[in-house]
């Protein structure tokens, strides 16, 4: 359970520095 969740906290983070990178080329 606990490995499960580390690994889903992993891919959140992720995804946030993704989408926080793709703001920020968008709006420069």
């Amino acid at each position: 359970m606990q490995t499960a969740d580390s690994r889903q906290q992993t891919g959140d983070s992720r995804r946030q520095t993704a989408d926080a990178r793709r703001k920020r080329e968008h709006y420069g």
